[in-house]
C-alpha cells in the first residue's frame, strides 16, 4: 500500500497535446476482477479521418484490493 500511495500522490497526468483535426475524450475506465478493482484516468485523441484513436494516455487514480477469509472454527 505504501507504494500505491506513493504512486499516487506522484503521478500526475501528463498535458495531451492532440494533433490536428482530431478532439480528445477523456474519462474514467473501472476494471474489475475477483481480488480486487483497479480505477484508471484515461485520455485519448480520436481523429475521424482515420476513423481511430491515435494517441491515448492511461494512469492509475486508484487500487482497491480484497480479501474474503474462510468462515470457520479450529
Amino acid at each position: 500500500y505504501v507504494f500505491f500511495g506513493a504512486l499516487r500522490k506522484e503521478w500526475a497526468p501528463k498535458k495531451l497535446e492532440p494533433p490536428r483535426g482530431s478532439f480528445v475524450v477523456q474519462g474514467l475506465v473501472e476494471i474489475k476482477g475477483s481480488k480486487g478493482r483497479v480505477l484508471f484516468d484515461v485520455q485519448s485523441c480520436y481523429d475521424p479521418k482515420e476513423a481511430k484513436y491515435v494517441v491515448v494516455n492511461a494512469g492509475i487514480r486508484s487500487i482497491k484490493q480484497w480479501n474474503q477469509k474462510p468462515k470457520g472454527g479450529h
